[in-house]
């Protein structure tokens, strides 16, 4: 039995973020061409975390803390993908991605923020 926590997030989506998504490239014929960059705009939740933590442990043993995370319905982004907080332009990194979509409807991105 999946958990439909897919209205929790309708109910708390705070702004419109644009994620853009990098395609992979491929070889032709010996060159190089770079994948397209799909951009997708979506009404969800992004919580900066100022008073949460969310952690990221690496192989190497570093822990990174996440700048926001971004509850979403759609598990089709990747890491290293930017999000932009449409409210404020503040431009983030996908870092970290949780799929819990296995059972329920949601996945957590943690975000880095980047400076501009």
């Amino acid at each position: 039995m999946d958990l439909d926590i897919g209205t929790v997030i309708d109910d708390f989506a705070n702004s419109t973020v644009t994620v853009l998504h990098k395609t992979k490239g491929q070889r032709v014929g010996g060159d190089w061409i770079d994948g397209n960059t799909d951009k997708t705009k979506i009404k969800e939740p992004l919580i900066p975390n100022d008073k949460q933590s969310k952690l990221s442990y690496f192989d190497s043993g570093q822990v990174e803390l996440c700048d926001a995370t971004l509850y979403s319905h759609h598990n089709e982004f990747e890491i290293d993908d930017e999000v932009i907080d449409d409210s404020n332009n503040q431009k983030y990194t996908i870092v970290d991605k949780t799929d819990y979509t296995n059972y329920s409807t949601v996945v957590f991105y943690g975000l880095k923020a980047v400076n501009s």
